[in-house]
């Protein structure tokens, strides 16, 4: 509902939004609404006996079939919501994404990064930015906008040409229709492998493999996300004292994660304050919501 709220205030300028579903829509939601496309799995799958399906990464590899989808288009996860005004130029700038390229090494604590890293070589070798040209290379490898360290970082990495990870934000993240159907075909049998997998696994594909061969390819506006707050907590207290941080700080958007390690009596004060500040934030229905 929040995240409905968010996008209709504070981005006004998006058309519709595609809300991708095996089919259960939320009771508040107008599904007459002319704006909220609904789109069922079996929509965008060609293939309707791998349905059903328990790998958003499978889901990822089929947007590109959702029905009357924009050229230039911004994937939301069910945890992003929009909590201050956003203007298209944060997303697309010279009618390509806004996005930045800083690599960094592979943290081998850490299962996820390595999932990335297994995407990443299928998009990089050693010949990756060969071709590109100085000023390419200057405005979207060593942008000044990345910060010393990172222009550190990629100069060593190019210099090696050893590339092993691409810096990711969880935000809302742009993209271009034409750019998905470009990686699907250049990447077509890794793409149908994971298609075929009911459930993640460390060797399926998710939507970062979009990113990453867009990044390889060039094709977006060097720009650093800002305002982005990640909310990780595991207790109601970790929570309070990370939303009181997060609302002294100029925010765009907000993710709220909480831990396996949450106790039911710290969900539920969790929930309720939560509701609280989207209801202060947000205390009007969207025109996405049923009237009562």
């Amino acid at each position: 509902m929040y995240i409905f709220r968010g996008i209709e205030t504070f981005m006004p300028w998006v058309r519709y939004i595609h809300l991708v579903t095996f089919g259960h829509y939320p009771a508040w939601l107008d599904v007459g609404s002319g704006k909220v496309r609904l789109v069922k799995h079996e929509d965008i799958f060609e293939n309707q006996k791998l349905l059903p399906v328990f790998n958003s990464g499978t889901i990822e590899m089929n947007f590109d079939n959702i029905p009357e989808l924009a050229e230039k288009f911004i994937y939301f996860n069910d945890d992003m919501f929009v909590v201050s005004p956003v203007s298209k130029d944060y997303f697309f700038k010279s009618n390509v994404p806004c996005d930045f390229l800083k690599m960094v090494p592979l943290m081998h604590a850490q299962d996820f990064s390595h999932r990335l890293h297994e995407q990443m070589m299928h998009v990089v070798s050693k010949d990756t930015f060969s071709d590109w040209g100085f000023r390419e290379r200057l405005s979207k490898i060593f942008n000044f906008r990345y910060g010393l360290k990172s222009l550190v970082l990629n100069a060593l990495f190019l210099k090696l040409k050893h590339y092993p990870l691409f810096e990711i934000h969880h935000h809302p993240q742009p993209y271009l229709k034409s750019n998905l159907i470009d990686a699907k075909e250049t990447y077509h049998d890794k793409v149908q492998y994971t298609i075929a997998n009911k459930f993640r696994t460390k060797d399926t594909l998710s939507q970062y493999i979009f990113r990453f061969h867009a990044l390889a390819k060039g094709e977006f506006y060097p720009q650093v996300p800002q305002g982005c707050h990640l909310i990780n907590y595991s207790s109601f207290e970790e929570l309070k004292g990370k939303l009181v941080q997060m609302k002294a700080k100029r925010a765009n958007f907000v993710c709220f994660n909480d831990s396996h390690f949450l106790n039911e009596e710290d969900f539920a004060e969790s929930k309720k304050l939560m509701l609280e500040y989207f209801n202060d934030l947000l205390p009007h229905p969207s025109s996405f919501e049923l009237k009562k």
